[in-house]
């Protein structure tokens, strides 16, 4: 007859191993850098949202404002973007990916993309990311 634990969940799931990969000084510092770039996508996608939604309600008194913002939140954008691809695609890649994220409906997607492609990378390495990226702790 075997005995289980107490406090035991039967319905919990199982739970996954998390494998570490040692990291060498070049790859620590390459990953700390794509986690820095994509919380920097993040906060922006984040704050464009907020703009976007003020723009419905402030549309009159503030238009000015929001416009101006908006611009500086999409080339700090583009920044972040062209960062993280350059890192993951190579030079040219992340300079286009940037240069396309500005465009108003196909830049969503290229965020989404290289957002991923970021995501992938550090979970890869064994490295939690979570809402506003990864925990830079945890390299």
């Amino acid at each position: 007859m075997s005995v289980e634990p107490p406090f035991t969940n039967p319905y919990e799931p199982p739970q996954v191993a998390t494998r570490r990969i040692p990291l060498s000084s070049g790859q620590r510092e390459f990953l700390l850098a794509v986690a820095l770039h994509q919380k920097g996508i993040l906060i922006c996608l984040l704050l464009r949202g907020l703009l976007e939604f003020s723009f419905l309600y402030y549309y009159e008194r503030y238009l000015r404002a929001i416009l101006v913002s908006e611009l500086i939140l999409m080339v700090a954008t583009a920044f972040f973007v062209s960062m993280v691809g350059v890192r993951l695609y190579g030079r040219f890649s992340g300079l286009y990916y940037g240069f396309v994220s500005l465009t108003p409906f196909l830049g969503v997607f290229v965020l989404w993309t290289v957002n991923r492609a970021a995501t992938l990378v550090l979970r890869h390495f064994g490295i939690h990311v979570g809402w506003l990226g990864a925990d830079r702790s945890e390299i």
